[in-house]
């Protein structure tokens, strides 16, 4: 897809602010309406086994925390919260990407 990208902990906090920061973008970016853009809590896998299905969903910055680990964007169900958390590289999550528009 030219142009698209797996957005950085910046532009994911860019996205986080636009649907009402850390307190209010977990909530705000699950919901399933025009205005959002659906996040689900599918979970991870992990060594081959899915953990936390319907609990947490895990979505890919394109950030390193170190040699072995990554950062993602963290949703849980029934909560307003979002959070970075850094995650195993060899974990398997979900992605977004964006395209970066400018005027």
């Amino acid at each position: 897809m030219l142009g698209f990208t797996l957005p950085s902990k910046e532009e994911w906090q860019q996205i986080i602010d636009l649907f009402f920061g850390n307190e209010l973008a977990g909530f705000n970016l699950q919901v399933d309406n025009t205005y959002s853009i659906g996040l689900d809590t599918d979970g991870y896998i992990r060594n081959n086994q899915l953990l936390e299905q319907g609990e947490k969903g895990y979505f890919w910055t394109s950030a390193e925390e170190d040699e072995n680990n990554a950062w993602a964007v963290e949703v849980s169900n029934n909560s307003d919260s979002v959070r970075f958390v850094s995650l195993p590289k060899s974990a398997r999550c979900k992605t977004r990407l964006v395209k970066i528009i400018t005027p």
